[in-house]
């Protein structure tokens, strides 16, 4: 079983060796395709064993991607950029070998999972098509390529990659966010049905631009061409987005609108059930939030589990974080309940007889003191919650809604 590692590159000696050094335990074949590097790219590929092939830059991804599997011997292809880094969940590198050696024949393309980092922290999470059957695959689209393929979709749950391509100075987004639309726009203006580009293009003015407004103008766009894409090309993270903006911006009305949508859609997703929560928390409404937390700690739990379910979504909450401050209003809301319940229950024993309320109170008094520690370590449990709860609202409020670009 042979493995080849195929990459497109231009002046990335900045990320470049924290890339190939990831992979280098798989000892893997490498080819890189580099389109006009002028700094040290070329001389650390090939310190690497690097197979490097020159092609001018053309304004088109997939055409240098189709280039760069073209070189590749291996019987499996691993699709890396070098602003990634591979994670290995395994001890022993080859057993990827093995794996790879016993998928199905019907299986050309395996997904494996993609995290997007920022500050040395996990933003985002996704499950994208990476390892193909040599000969199997062609791309299309000039920006935010596409592979295209026959047969039957696999998980690769062995290895994950980390994306550091967001991580970048202020300067560096700004030329990031220039070049991105501007191919986006040029896509669209080709075929004004490329409804996948008026999606990038949300993304790009949220996560590059920093044009939160424009951001959320064309995801409501894209949204609202819902019926008329295909259900499996959909991208169903654009709700988030919208109900994330309309969260910051106080706009309940709106942000009920496309909650209601997204809750019939996807009921079951992460990102939604936050959304959830903290909609319930803005308008005060505990039923609310008391819902969008049991379902978001269902749904962070089961989460590993349901990763051919989600497909190519992006998700925005799948964090310490986000899990804490779900698991704090969980708990709030069932001590609130249970207060008001103990109340209710306290005024119903008023007009009892004696006897029942001898009972009731045995009763009380026996299910205290069998459950003491929660109350005798409630203050630190509280304190830790709430620190958690400060922690993401600040970070939230200062972050802005999860509008970003897809890892391409």
């Amino acid at each position: 079983m042979r493995l080849s590692i195929a990459m497109i590159v231009k002046n990335e000696q900045k990320n470049l060796p924290r890339c190939l050094e990831s992979i280098k335990p798989l000892g893997a074949e490498l080819i890189v395709v580099d389109t006009g590097s002028v700094d040290q790219t070329i001389k650390i590929a090939k310190d690497y064993g690097a197979k490097v092939y020159h092609h001018l830059w053309e304004n088109d991804f997939s055409k240098h991607r189709n280039q760069s599997f073209s070189y590749a011997t291996g019987d499996w292809i691993f699709q890396i950029d070098a602003d990634e880094e591979l994670v290995f969940k395994i001890s022993n590198p080859a057993m990827l070998y093995d794996f790879l050696g016993a998928v199905r024949k019907n299986i050309n393309a395996l997904a494996i999972s993609c995290s997007d980092i920022e500050k040395r922290r996990e933003v985002t999470s996704i499950q994208l098509v990476r390892i193909f059957r040599n000969k199997q695959v062609k791309f299309r689209r000039a920006i935010h390529n596409e592979p295209m393929y026959k047969g039957e979709t696999g998980i690769c749950p062995l290895v994950k990659l980390n994306h550091y391509g967001y991580d970048l100075e202020p300067h560096e987004k700004a030329n990031k966010a220039e070049r991105t639309i501007g191919l986006l726009e040029e896509e669209l203006k080709k075929n004004p049905r490329d409804y996948d580009s008026i999606f990038y293009i949300s993304q790009a003015y949220g996560t590059f631009a920093g044009e939160r407004e424009k951001a959320f103008e064309w995801a409501v766009k894209y949204a609202k061409l819902r019926k008329k894409i295909k259900h499996r090309r959909f991208h169903q993270s654009v709700y988030w987005s919208i109900i994330a903006y309309c969260l910051n911006t106080q706009n309940a009305i709106e942000a009920w609108k496309w909650l209601e949508i997204a809750l019939k859609e996807i009921p079951g997703d992460l990102d939604i059930n936050m959304a959830l929560l903290r909609y319930g928390l803005m308008t005060k409404n505990q039923n609310f939030v008391g819902a969008g937390a049991r379902a978001f700690v269902t749904a962070y739990n089961n989460f590993g589990k349901s990763a051919a379910e989600r497909g190519a979504r992006f998700t925005f909450n799948y964090t310490k974080e986000a899990y804490a401050f779900a698991l704090f209003h969980l708990a709030t809301t069932y001590l609130e309940h249970s207060s008001h319940t103990l109340k209710l229950l306290q005024d119903s024993m008023v007009n009892l007889p004696f006897k029942y309320v001898s009972e009731l109170q045995d009763g009380l008094k026996l299910w205290f003191e069998k459950n003491e520690s929660i109350f005798k370590h409630h203050n630190a449990v509280l304190s830790a919650t709430e620190t958690a709860r400060t922690l993401y609202s600040v970070r939230k409020k200062s972050d802005g809604p999860g509008l970003r670009a897809p890892l391409h």
